[in-house]
C-alpha cells in the first residue's frame, strides 16, 4: 500500500487511489456470471464491486478485510436479484 500513498502525494491531482486485490466469478441461478472486484484503497480499506447491479441493493461501504468486502458485495446482490431490475455496472 505504500506505493499508492506515495503516488497520491507525488501527484496531487489524484483524489483517490485503489488497488485491484482480486476478481471473483460466481455463477448465479437465473442470472449467469456475477463478477466481484475487490479493491483496497490507500488507507488499507476494502470494497467489493459487482459487474451487475440490482437497483436498491448496492453496498458502497468500506471494510477492514477482503473477505468481508467480498461477502457484503455478494450479499447485496443476492438479497435483491429476484426482486429488482438487474443492470450492468458502469465502468466496472
Amino acid at each position: 500500500m505504500p506505493i499508492l500513498k506515495e503516488l497520491k502525494e507525488k501527484f496531487p491531482e489524484i483524489l483517490e487511489a485503489w488497488e485491484v486485490v482480486n476478481i471473483y466469478e460466481f455463477y448465479i441461478k437465473d442470472v449467469g456470471v456475477l463478477k466481484v472486484k475487490v479493491l483496497r484503497n490507500q488507507d488499507g480499506k476494502y470494497i467489493g464491486l459487482t459487474n451487475l447491479i440490482v437497483e436498491g441493493y448496492v453496498d458502497y461501504h468500506l471494510y477492514d478485510s477482503e473477505e468481508k468486502a467480498l461477502e457484503m458485495a455478494l450479499n447485496s446482490f443476492i438479497m435483491g436479484y429476484t426482486e429488482g431490475k438487474i443492470r450492468k455496472a458502469d465502468n466496472w
